[in-house]
């Protein structure tokens, strides 16, 4: 597996750039009446940059990323998750790791939008190369489209929570919603998160404390009291209880 860092490398990429467009620029300058010796100049100095930026090149072949259009209304929120700004995060994108780029994820359409780093033209990646990525602090992996039928739903990348004897997942979206009055002239994104513990192979859909409590029966009582004695209330915060009595089924699970 090999680790690029865009970040680092493209101070030196730019400089590499700047040093081609000097050396065109000078060639420009000693030949104005010679098209051909500019021509040349100009070829040799993309292909040295070509070069350079070697394999990095090929994370930058997606489409180019349009964003959906509020089509007349008065948009509220954003298609993104975390943030409209772009976020350093890494994807193993490919065959090859990447860390330190800046990226968003629309999730509405689960897109993955990162920036050329010479043109800043939004690019699209291509979801078939893409195995899995970080944004922020959130893991995304893509689950099997046969898995994912089972749950009732064509997305494709779910956010890793917890990772142990069981596995905590979180299906993000967001949708785009018309005002039901006609004179607000709004469009509202909201968004939607949906969990699930897998325990082996087997995805169960969990909204509530009854429902784990269901999936992991060896342990109920345990947890149970723990649940008690934390005062965890899984109507007022899901998904950090989720995690907290997870990770003490874990905990007894290994006594």
């Amino acid at each position: 597996m090999r680790k690029i860092n865009i970040k680092n490398s493209f101070w030196g990429l730019t400089a590499i750039w700047i040093f081609c467009l000097f050396n065109l620029h000078c060639a420009y300058a000693q030949a104005l009446s010679d098209s051909s010796v500019y021509t040349q100049s100009r070829d040799q100095a993309y292909a040295l940059y070509k070069k350079a930026i070697g394999e990095n090149l090929h994370i930058y072949s997606g489409n180019e990323y349009v964003a959906p259009s509020a089509q007349g209304q008065k948009l509220l929120g954003n298609p993104y998750f975390l943030s409209d700004q772009f976020l350093e995060g890494s994807i193993y994108y490919d065959g090859n790791f990447y860390e330190n780029i800046p990226m968003h994820f629309q999730i509405q359409d689960e897109k993955l939008i990162i920036t050329h780093p010479v043109t800043h033209t939004p690019i699209e990646l291509l979801n078939e190369k893409i195995s899995y990525f970080t944004i922020g602090n959130y893991e995304f992996f893509k689950i099997p489209a046969q898995t994912a039928s089972l749950l009732y739903t064509s997305k494709l990348y779910y956010n890793r929570l917890y990772n142990g004897s069981v596995i905590i997942w979180a299906l993000r979206d967001k949708k785009y919603t018309l005002s039901a009055r006609a004179e607000d002239q709004t469009a509202t994104y909201k968004e939607y998160d949906q969990y699930y513990l897998q325990k082996g192979n087997i995805f169960y859909s969990i909204e509530s404390e009854k429902e784990l409590l269901r999936v992991l029966p060896e342990k109920k009582e345990e947890l149970k009291k723990f649940i008690r004695l934390h005062h965890l209330k899984f109507n007022a915060d899901l998904e950090k209880n989720l995690i907290l009595t997870v990770q003490y089924y874990d905990q007894i699970n290994n006594l």
